[in-house]
C-alpha cells in the first residue's frame, strides 16, 4: 500500500468519529492484538489499524498524522512492525 492510500483511509475514519487530529493516538506496532483493552487502547475507543506491509510507508503515515497534531509515540518501523494504528483518545473523569 501507498502511504497516500493508507493515509487517506485512516484520515476519513478518524473525520468520521472524531473532532480533530490532536483527539488522536497514532503509533506503530507489529501486532494489533496486544494493545486492545487493559494493554493500551481503551476496549470501548473507537480505533482502525492498517497493515502496510513497508517499514518506510509505515514510519510515513505515522510522521504525517503527528504532523497533524496527533498524539503518539513515535516508533522506528522495522520488517516486523508495519501497521499503523489510531484511536480515539477519550477525556479522563476529573475527581
Amino acid at each position: 500500500m501507498k502511504a497516500k492510500d493508507v493515509s487517506s483511509e485512516i484520515a476519513a475514519y478518524m473525520l468520521r468519529h472524531g473532532s480533530k487530529f490532536s483527539d488522536w493516538y497514532v503509533s506503530l506496532t507489529p501486532s494489533i492484538t496486544n494493545l486492545l483493552g487493559s494493554n493500551g487502547i481503551p476496549a470501548d475507543s473507537r480505533w482502525i489499524a492498517r497493515d502496510t506491509s513497508d517499514p518506510e510507508v509505515a514510519e510515513d503515515v505515522e510522521a504525517y498524522f503527528h504532523s497533524f497534531g496527533c498524539d503518539g509515540l513515535w516508533v522506528r518501523a522495522t520488517d516486523a512492525t508495519t501497521i499503523v494504528y489510531a484511536f480515539l483518545k477519550r477525556a479522563r473523569p476529573s475527581r
